[in-house]
């Protein structure tokens, strides 16, 4: 009976221990299984740093399906360093070029990229002016004995400019801001040339006896040399950096009105008689460029519509025949110095005004969502699609482009 009793008492003991080492490893599973599960969750803690990759990509699909492009570029960009497989990274890094390539294309549909009705129809005024005038230089030049001899130029030359715009545009339509820097390159050269003109006459007035007095025909050639230069000029200008209209006539305005009043300034300052009228047209001629260079410079961060620049060269030109008028009706007197003094300053003043007073209208950014110069402007996309189709006994194979 002892021996019974020590045998049932072994083997309850060993089971017991055979149950404690069943229950120890189960335990150990049990804690590898944790610890396996908190790794990975470490680990995409460590890729994700931020939350939820998968949250995060659902908000920038929605910002693109929402045409919130910009949004939506930055935030799958930032997406693509932390994608959890290559696939997730591809795909988040073209979604983000869609959504470049659909931002670029709104802001291209939103804003002008031809010229408008009433760009062309400016370009064709200045043609018909540059016309005539050529027609005239011409005819100085060649001084033909017949009256129709003298017409002819005019018949041919003028026809011949208006007739190169239509060809140019119907060839190639213009782009926005090419028709009006023409235009306005063509007046601006032919003032350079009224300015050289000007002061040769007057110095040529205060030295008689100098006999270097230009003929009509030597004016004439200056004046056309000047124009179909600054025509080319607004036309290289306009290609390359394809200024707003507003701009453009920013720049001519601020290159006329700043020479014009230095020049009526130094008029009248100027107490000598003698050499003030070649002095004055010096320093219009320097204040003339001086205004030009500074309308280049700080047309693009003013960028004023046509309408304000237009409104204050009426109130610039108003303000100068109101203080020389009213000048004269006061004083009764015929004073050259004093009547420029007052039409400087009127002139002057009524600028001031209409801009201060035109400072709320719309400014023209046309020209930011353009590619304003030929080294900035994208390439054209190219792609090529091979195509096999079979036929009985083979197949044909071709390749198509597309630009």
């Amino acid at each position: 009976m002892a021996h019974t009793t020590c045998t049932h008492r072994s083997i309850a003991t060993g089971q017991h221990v055979l149950r404690r080492s069943v229950g120890l490893r189960r335990a150990s599973l049990a804690l590898l299984a944790l610890l396996a599960v908190l790794a990975v969750a470490a680990g995409a803690r460590a890729q994700d740093p931020s939350g939820s990759w998968q949250q995060r990509y659902e908000r920038a699909r929605t910002a693109l399906l929402d045409e919130h492009f910009e949004d939506a570029q930055v935030q799958l960009k930032a997406l693509a360093p932390t994608a959890p497989s290559e696939s997730d990274r591809r795909l988040v890094l073209e979604l983000a070029d869609l959504a470049r390539l659909k931002s670029e294309r709104r802001i291209q549909q939103l804003q002008p990229s031809l010229r408008t009705s009433d760009e062309l129809a400016v370009l064709y005024t200045t043609a018909v002016f540059y016309g005539l005038g050529s027609s005239a230089w011409l005819t100085l030049q060649l001084q033909p004995q017949t009256f129709g001899g003298a017409l002819i130029p005019f018949a041919v030359l003028t026809s011949a400019a208006v007739g190169g715009v239509a060809i140019a545009d119907a060839y190639r339509p213009l782009r926005h801001g090419i028709p009006h820097a023409i235009a306005a390159g063509l007046y601006l050269g032919f003032g350079e040339g009224l300015w050289l003109v000007a002061y040769q006459h007057a110095y040529a007035t205060e030295h008689p006896g100098s006999n270097t007095a230009w003929h009509s025909e030597r004016v004439s050639t200056v004046l056309w040399a000047g124009s179909t230069g600054g025509a080319l000029v607004g036309a290289l200008v306009g290609a390359w950096r394809r200024p707003t209209p507003g701009r453009v006539s920013f720049t001519a305005s601020a290159g006329i009105w700043t020479g014009v009043l230095s020049a009526f300034a130094a008029d009248a300052l100027n107490p000598d008689q003698k050499g003030r009228a070649p002095t004055s047209y010096v320093v219009g001629g320097i204040g003339y460029n001086a205004g030009l260079l500074a309308g280049i410079a700080f047309g693009p961060s003013v960028a004023p519509s046509v309408a304000r620049v237009r409104f204050i060269d009426l109130a610039g030109l108003g303000g100068a025949l109101l203080g020389g008028g009213s000048y004269a009706l006061i004083t009764n007197q015929r004073d050259s110095r004093a009547g420029l003094g007052a039409a400087a300053i009127g002139g002057a003043l009524g600028l001031g005004i209409a801009w201060w007073a035109t400072s709320g209208m719309a400014p023209d950014r046309s020209h930011d969502a353009l590619p304003s110069a030929i080294g900035k402007r994208s390439a054209p996309a190219f792609s090529l699609q091979p195509t096999i189709v079979p036929t009985r006994g083979g197949f044909v194979a071709s390749l198509v482009g597309a630009m």
